[in-house]
Order: structure tokens, then sequence, then C-alpha cells
């Protein structure tokens, strides 16, 4: 009787463990997902133009992507601000495959394969606030977990 009494409570400890599993998971994932989709001041073909602008040559014709993240969502799974960057702040990632930039220095740059322009989403205007850059492949993995807040919206 008391085995039989164990075992019960042992079957409600598990699904209590599984239900609160669950829970936690979808807040997560709604919470990584957030409100699609957001309001945004720069549109997506601001945010490719100034890409471009700045990372292709005039007579590329670029196969170019770009996401609205915010800069919390980058901070997780970039870490190139070392976890300093927890904001709220919306920002266009857009994805320029080749390797188009190098950092000034006096060595010749590494062969990049990819290049991702970072834009601020500023109603008082876009420009580039930075690029992040590497290789191997075309793109890092990241940047297709990464959820498009815009919802596909120009």
């Amino acid at each position: 009787m008391i085995l039989l009494g164990v075992k019960a409570v042992a079957r409600r400890r598990v699904l209590a463990t599984f239900i609160a599993l669950l829970l936690l998971l979808t807040s997560g994932l709604a919470l990584w997902l957030g409100p699609t989709p957001t309001a945004h001041s720069v549109t997506r073909f601001q945010a490719q133009k100034i890409a471009v602008a700045h990372l292709l040559q005039p007579d590329e014709l670029p196969h170019i992507q770009a996401k609205l993240v915010r800069q919390w969502q980058l901070t997780l799974v970039d870490g190139n601000d070392e976890g300093r960057i927890w904001s709220n702040q919306l920002l266009w990632l857009v994805l320029v495959p080749g390797g188009h930039f190098s950092a000034a220095g006096c060595c010749v740059a590494p062969a990049f394969t990819w290049n991702i322009a970072v834009i601020n989403d500023s109603p008082d205007g876009a420009g580039l606030d930075g690029v992040l850059a590497g290789s191997p492949d075309d793109a890092p993995l990241w940047f297709w977990l990464l959820p498009d807040l815009s919802g596909g919206r120009q």
C-alpha cells in the first residue's frame, strides 16, 4: 500500500515537472519571437540600400536578406559586444554574401564569405552602425535563427 502511494507521488512530480518545463519553454519562445509585426521607422528597402551603398560595388547585383531584430536578440546569438548591450532597440541586420568588407589595417584582410550590415531603426534617420563579417559558409547559423520582427512587411 505504501509502495503505491510512493509511485503516485512520483508520477505527480514527473507530471508537475513536465508542465513546468512546458510553460517555461512556451514563455521563452513567446519572449524570443515577440509580438510580430513590430512597428519600425526604417523600411527594409532603406536598410538594404544603406548596406549595398557601404558593402558592394555599384555594378554588383547582390542577393541580400534583411531582418528586423532587437539588440538583445543579437547580443544573445552573436556576442560581439561581450554581452554588454541588452537594449530593446530595433536593428536591421542586412546579410550581404561575399567578402566585400575588410577592416582597415597594415596587413592583408582575411577572406570573409559574408557581411552583415547593422542599421539602427531610428525615427531620426538611418545609417550604417556597424558591420559583422566572417566565414566559413554563406551566412552564420544564428542569422537564420533570428525572427524577423517586421513580419515580412516593408
